[in-house]
């Protein structure tokens, strides 16, 4: 069966190892009456079909994540397919493509190179500076996983699994969409109003600040996956591409965007081993 949550609720009351197993055991059969109460209600099942429709409906589905049930072409149609964010992305793409050749050679991957792996993905993220109280390494890994094209069949090669394990620079691109997405930043027009930040770069001013003090604005309704979006897509990019540019100039010791671009095409040398990419 599903991994039961009760352990989790149970150490949440503070109880010891029996106290675990106990509530551990209660909450599984609360599970089992309820889960025997659903499908009592439905009545005698009748024929295969309505006895596959009940284990999804009743006993699979409702143990499922909800960002698992998410169609991830719905971003793309929805949010990151229009004239604005494509305008943005050519706008920014010198820029945007040095840092992904950048960080897709951190891993040294032989068997999966010209791709960013996991890993270098999240070495990214670090080093962005763009993990927050709100936007941690599990929406990270969401915004990765979601933005991959391509997919494998049983009868694929261990080449072709490299590839669909990856992404590309185009993958890239909606990756950092996704993250926008889930960062949503406050507005410049709040941030100004309501927190003093008035500079050329108030957005990486804001998340600087708040990672010192550990205070945030509460996070916006809008970053949720599940309701819809107050601002366009390219707005948000913006914002996140101003904390990208701040935080790795800071990181490459550039004091403009020209030498941050040259050090980032030095790359970091052979004594740099952030460790074979592996799918996390």
């Amino acid at each position: 069966r599903p991994k039961s949550s009760g352990r989790k609720a149970a150490r949440g009351r503070g109880g010891d190892a029996g106290g675990d197993a106990g509530g551990d055991g209660e909450a599984d059969t609360s599970r089992r009456d309820a889960l025997g109460s659903a499908l009592a209600t439905l009545g005698p099942v009748d024929g295969f079909p309505d006895a596959w429709s009940r284990l999804m409906d009743v006993v699979l589905l409702p143990a499922v994540a909800p960002e698992a049930l998410l169609d991830p072409d719905e971003f793309r149609r929805e949010r990151l397919y229009n004239e604005d964010v494509d305008i943005l992305l050519k706008e920014r793409r010198p820029f945007l493509e040095a840092v992904f050749d950048h960080y897709r050679q951190l891993a040294c991957s032989l068997d999966n190179p010209g791709r960013l792996d996991m890993v270098e993905w999240l070495e990214f993220m670090s080093e962005s500076g763009l993990y927050h109280k709100y936007f941690t390494q599990r929406e990270a890994k969401l915004a990765f996983i979601w933005a991959r094209l391509r997919w494998r069949d049983e009868s694929s090669s261990v080449a072709q699994w490299n590839r669909t394990r990856s992404l590309t620079f185009l993958d890239f691109l909606e990756a950092l969409g996704r993250v926008a997405d889930m960062v949503s930043p406050p507005p410049p027009e709040q941030l100004a109003k309501e927190g003093g930040f008035s500079s050329d770069t108030p957005t990486a001013d804001y998340y600087a600040r708040s990672a010192e003090t550990s205070i945030y604005f509460p996070d916006r309704p809008s970053a949720s996956l599940f309701v819809p979006k107050t601002r366009p897509l390219d707005d948000k990019l913006e914002q996140i591409f101003e904390v990208l540019k701040v935080n790795l100039m800071e990181r490459f010791d550039a004091r403009d965007m020209d030498t941050l671009l040259l050090r980032l095409s030095q790359g970091r040398g052979r004594y740099y081993q952030l460790g074979k990419s592996t799918m996390v």
